[in-house]
């Protein structure tokens, strides 16, 4: 199945009680609320940011920000972004232009910076990520206008 992300807006209870042992945020991301981002979720991070791993800037922060919460769901624990700043990343998201990213495109930066899921020679292959572009935005979207954060996690 290889690595699939896995976001959704949580209240501010929710990612507390995550963090008392109340709730598993495993099961949280595992729910009907959650937005299904397959494999893409790499792909998008690196054509929002730049960077491979690291959650450079605001935009960095929409995928792979955060501070760990929960335990380890095999590629580590969940992350969780606190209401203030999902709202930071839903402004940030709201400013990206799909048609500067698709054009930003590089197949060759995506392969030498081994963003998975590797398919980065094929043809149209930056549509796959950028597919999954708008549920990312609706989740940030939903939180700020909730005041929640965003809990994240790829398995």
């Amino acid at each position: 199945m290889g690595m699939v992300g896995l976001i959704r807006a949580i209240s501010e209870e929710q990612a507390g009680q995550v963090q008392r042992g109340e709730a598993d945020s495993w099961e949280l991301l595992d729910a009907d609320e959650s937005e299904y981002l397959d494999k893409a979720w790499h792909g998008l991070h690196f054509l929002l940011c730049g960077d491979a791993w690291g959650a450079v800037g605001v935009l960095g922060e929409a995928l792979m920000g955060g501070a760990s919460i929960g335990e380890d769901g095999g590629y580590g624990p969940a992350r969780y972004l606190d209401p203030q700043r999902a709202a930071a990343v839903h402004a940030a998201l709201s400013a990206v232009d799909v048609d500067e990213l698709r054009e930003a495109f590089d197949p060759e930066a995506f392969q030498a910076a081994e963003v998975y899921p590797q398919i980065w020679d094929e043809e149209d292959a930056v549509d796959y990520p950028l597919g999954y572009l708008e549920a990312v935005r609706g989740v940030y979207a939903a939180a700020a206008e909730a005041g929640h954060g965003v809990l994240i996690g790829i398995t």
